[in-house]
Protein backbone atom coordinates (compact mmCIF):
# COMPACT_ATOMS: atom_id res chain seq x y z
CA UNK A 1 0.00 0.00 0.00
CA UNK A 2 1.78 2.71 -1.33
CA UNK A 3 -1.17 5.68 -1.95
CA UNK A 4 -1.30 8.50 1.10
CA UNK A 5 -5.02 8.67 -0.76
CA UNK A 6 -6.33 5.22 -0.56
CA UNK A 7 -5.14 3.90 3.14
CA UNK A 8 -8.54 5.86 4.49
CA UNK A 9 -10.54 3.64 2.34
CA UNK A 10 -8.92 0.27 3.39
CA UNK A 11 -8.87 1.48 7.12
CA UNK A 12 -12.27 2.41 6.93
CA UNK A 13 -13.59 -1.13 5.40
CA UNK A 14 -11.15 -2.80 8.14
CA UNK A 15 -12.85 -1.41 11.14
CA UNK A 16 -16.01 -2.28 10.28
CA UNK A 17 -15.07 -6.11 10.91
CA UNK A 18 -15.61 -7.57 14.35
CA UNK A 19 -12.93 -7.47 16.77
CA UNK A 20 -10.80 -5.65 14.36
CA UNK A 21 -9.12 -2.76 17.24
CA UNK A 22 -6.57 -0.58 15.25
CA UNK A 23 -5.48 0.00 11.59
CA UNK A 24 -2.48 1.96 11.23
CA UNK A 25 -1.21 2.73 7.96
CA UNK A 26 2.31 3.18 7.01
CA UNK A 27 2.40 3.75 3.29
CA UNK A 28 6.03 4.88 2.66
CA UNK A 29 6.81 1.01 4.11
CA UNK A 30 3.83 -0.32 2.23
CA UNK A 31 2.88 -1.79 5.60
CA UNK A 32 -0.53 -1.57 7.56
CA UNK A 33 -0.56 -3.21 11.06
CA UNK A 34 -4.02 -4.07 12.43
CA UNK A 35 -4.52 -5.27 16.38
CA UNK A 36 -7.36 -7.60 16.64
CA UNK A 37 -9.16 -8.87 19.91
CA UNK A 38 -8.67 -12.61 19.56
CA UNK A 39 -11.65 -13.60 21.92
CA UNK A 40 -14.24 -11.84 18.72
CA UNK A 41 -12.40 -13.24 15.72
CA UNK A 42 -9.78 -15.28 14.62
CA UNK A 43 -6.49 -14.80 13.14
CA UNK A 44 -7.84 -16.89 10.12
CA UNK A 45 -11.18 -14.54 9.85
CA UNK A 46 -8.70 -11.59 9.92
CA UNK A 47 -6.47 -12.44 7.05
CA UNK A 48 -9.63 -13.13 5.00
CA UNK A 49 -10.97 -9.94 5.99
CA UNK A 50 -7.71 -8.20 5.27
CA UNK A 51 -7.78 -10.06 1.63
CA UNK A 52 -11.19 -9.09 1.40
CA UNK A 53 -10.54 -5.39 1.62
CA UNK A 54 -7.26 -5.32 -0.12
CA UNK A 55 -9.00 -6.99 -3.66
CA UNK A 56 -11.79 -4.76 -3.42
CA UNK A 57 -10.00 -1.87 -3.47
CA UNK A 58 -7.32 -3.16 -5.66
CA UNK A 59 -4.47 -3.80 -3.38
CA UNK A 60 -1.97 -6.47 -4.14
CA UNK A 61 0.17 -7.65 -1.34
CA UNK A 62 0.59 -10.35 0.98
CA UNK A 63 -0.63 -11.12 4.90
CA UNK A 64 2.03 -10.95 7.35
CA UNK A 65 1.01 -11.77 10.74
CA UNK A 66 3.88 -11.30 13.32
CA UNK A 67 3.34 -11.46 17.25
CA UNK A 68 2.62 -8.80 19.55
CA UNK A 69 5.99 -7.59 20.42
CA UNK A 70 6.09 -6.70 16.52
CA UNK A 71 8.62 -9.58 15.69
Amino acid sequence: MSCVACTPAFRKGLARSPGIGSVKEFPMLNRVVVEFDPSRTSEEQVRAEISRVADRAGFRGKVIFSGRDGR
